[in-house]
């Protein structure tokens, strides 16, 4: 699985490695991470690979929620100020 982030994001290292043991324990899968060169909005999954539709269903649902342990941005302070 690769996770492409935005640029201006950071990472929370414990975060990132709970995602990746949990791809790993719960469906053999790898993560990779990568900041991106262009604008986003929030970090996005990309399923590579071989994977069965109800495991990627599954893993899609999981991850979805345990990105926000893993990376995040503080762009809402500036907005505040």
């Amino acid at each position: 699985m690769l996770v492409i982030v935005p640029g201006d994001w950071d990472t929370v290292p414990e975060g990132v490695q709970e995602l990746k043991q949990y791809l790993a324990d719960e469906f053999g899968a790898n993560l990779r991470v990568r900041k991106a060169m262009t604008p986003m909005k929030r970090p996005t999954p990309l399923f590579t690979g071989d994977w069965e539709s109800g495991q990627r269903r599954a893993a899609s649902r999981a991850v979805r929620s345990l990105l926000p342990q893993a990376f995040y941005t503080l762009d809402w302070l500036e907005e505040t100020q």
